[in-house]
């Protein structure tokens, strides 16, 4: 059994500028079933677990933006009263 066209979405985004590519592999019904390294990764764990590969789609991620708390001025954390 040959499996179906699989829909790639831009993979090599992070590739130039050397940053670690992460992919994800969505189901039909646009679930994300599993995130890895490389889409043999994906093919894998597709095979593994028996998912139909038809239709699906292999998507590359965003990197995920790590949040900064920025402290503005002396902050004064005392017991006042009013």
């Amino acid at each position: 059994m040959t499996p179906g066209p699989i829909y790639r979405f831009p993979l090599d985004s992070g590739q130039a500028s050397g940053a670690l590519t992460v992919v994800g592999l969505y189901d039909a019904t646009g679930m994300l079933r599993f995130v890895g390294s490389s889409i043999e990764a994906c093919m894998e764990y597709a095979n593994l677990f028996e998912l139909a590969l038809l239709p699906s789609s292999l998507q590359a991620l965003p990197e995920p933006v790590v949040p900064s708390i920025k402290v503005r001025g002396d902050r004064h954390l005392e017991e006042r009263s009013s």
